[in-house]
């Protein structure tokens, strides 16, 4: 983006209003407000020129996007909509959104007006929450090893384990995901503990999140359940779409398949919690 020139011809076709860039150093999007909801709450104008905003979401706000010059493509929750010039989107409350264009004009109504408290961004990580997961860590008969799998998107060795469903508890989200994941049923909950992993997602994750979910969130929160696997090796049927291969890794050897490091120690947390030390 030409920012410099953008803002020269913000201030000849709006003299004296507001403009804001998105990021000093790197500028993607720039707003200029030509009636503020200060001056009156119940709406407001403005006009931006956008590379790509920031995913974000109001609560209270509905907006309506409208080209005046260029393209723009507006990701609104799950949906994906390519505006042209002229054509416009409404955008109701609860929905988060971003949009990409090049240089792409538009102009922005807001009822009721604009508000920074109702404009929840993703960099706003405070304000935001955690998607709940659940990491499965399941324990052959011996109990000296622990099954892992290895991802075909990210080629790295991971714990079984998703996303927990609303209305779901830890140990059934465990037990759905592990027959999706294994195509077998045959695990026994040995204990569920209460520690917790958190961590913050990239942009990139978050707008994929959006994508798949329609929700704006911070990261992923995990739980950990420990199993012990009761069936034979020949009844796990591994989920062709996102895992390549498992094997049963021994405990000892278990830090050489860590993809993040300060993972193994919450591993080594709940295992302590079971009476099983991990070194």
């Amino acid at each position: 983006m030409n920012v410099s020139q953008v803002v020269s011809e913000l201030n000849k076709k709006y003299p004296g209003k507001a403009i804001f860039k998105n990021d000093e150093e790197n500028t993607t999007e720039i707003l200029c407000e030509i009636d503020p909801a200060s001056e009156h709450p119940d709406y407001s104008n403005a006009v931006a020129v956008i590379d790509k905003s920031i995913p974000h979401i109001h609560y209270k706000t509905t907006e309506t996007y409208k080209v005046t010059k260029g393209t723009l493509t507006l990701q609104v929750g799950k949906e994906t909509i390519d505006l042209k010039e002229g054509e416009s989107y409404v955008i109701k409350p609860g929905n988060p959104h971003w949009a990409e264009g090049e240089e792409t004009w538009l102009e922005y109504y807001s009822e009721p007006g604009w508000d920074l408290e109702d404009h929840i961004s993703a960099n706003d990580k405070a304000k935001l929450p955690y998607r709940q997961g659940v990491y499965a860590l399941v324990l052959n008969e011996g109990r000296d090893s622990i099954l892992m799998v290895l991802k075909k998107n990210s080629g790295v060795w991971d714990c079984p384990g998703g996303g927990i469903d609303e209305n779901e508890t830890p140990e059934q989200a465990v037990k759905r995901e592990l027959l999706e994941e294994l195509g077998t049923d045959a695990f026994e909950v040995l204990h569920n503990s209460q520690h917790k992993y958190s961590y913050d997602w990239p942009l990139k994750e978050i707008e994929k999140n959006i994508k798949k979910s329609g929700k704006l969130m911070r990261g992923q929160e995990q739980s950990f359940i420990i199993l012990a696997f009761t069936g034979k090796d020949d009844d796990i049927a591994l989920q062709d779409e996102e895992l390549e291969e498992y094997k049963w890794v021994k405990l000892n050897e278990l830090k050489d398949y860590m993809a993040y490091p300060d993972f193994y120690e919450h591993i080594q947390k709940v295992f302590s919690e079971f009476g099983i030390e991990v070194k």
